[in-house]
């Protein structure tokens, strides 16, 4: 069984970076970012469009979890 927690202030840096990456590399693959630039781009938009973080109002970050692995 899987369980939607919502996630914890201190796992969002990493959320953000994991994600900024593959976020970075479908825009480049869809040719709508070049290449050059593309992480610190994605990291910009994150930084804009989740501003508050796990607490920006109007957005909720949930991680899946699979019980019994925490």
């Amino acid at each position: 069984m899987i369980t939607l927690r919502p996630m914890a202030e201190a796992d969002f840096p990493a959320f953000v970076e994991r994600h900024s990456a593959d976020y970075a590399r479908d825009k480049v693959r869809s040719s709508s970012w070049p290449a050059e630039g593309a992480l610190d781009r994605a990291r910009r938009d994150f930084a804009k469009f989740l501003p508050e973080g796990v607490r920006t109002p109007g957005q909720a970050l949930y991680d899946l979890v699979a019980d019994g692995s925490g």
